[in-house]
């Protein structure tokens, strides 16, 4: 019964929202890309609902300023800019979190002056999952 108490606990405080510290320090994973997979990071930071922090897209040597970002609960939003070829691309992210995994949908501003996920896909959104690294 003692060991029936403990696990259903443990999967109670799993279960629960991440606090807004959580949000803190680094993410890593894959996001589709017009010629496949692309690498993508970031490194949150927290001044109260405030988000700030960078970003590392694969393929791009400098670390892009993470703008507009806040956190309300378990949900989160945030932009970058990117300048491409002469042209200014906002990447818009809306997401959730979920223990050391945030489950995120990318949208990209500036392509062909519409929305876009990925090349070819006007108004379309991508969606990708990274998870927390130490």
């Amino acid at each position: 019964m003692r060991l029936h108490s403990i696990t259903l606990l443990a999967a109670l405080i799993m279960a629960l929202p991440v606090s807004a510290q959580d949000i803190a320090g680094k993410w890593q994973g894959a996001a589709p890309g017009p010629r496949g997979s692309m690498q993508v990071s970031f490194d949150f930071e927290l001044e109260g609902e405030e988000l700030n922090g960078k970003a590392k897209l694969s393929g791009m040597d400098q670390e892009i300023k993470i703008k507009n970002g806040k956190l309300e609960g378990n949900q989160i939003a945030f932009k970058h800019e990117v300048d491409f070829r002469g042209r200014k691309l906002i990447f818009a992210y809306k997401g959730s979190i979920h223990g050391d995994s945030i489950n995120l949908t990318r949208r990209i501003d500036g392509i062909r002056g519409e929305r876009a996920g990925r090349s070819g896909s006007p108004r379309g959104s991508v969606e990708f999952t990274v998870k927390r690294i130490p």
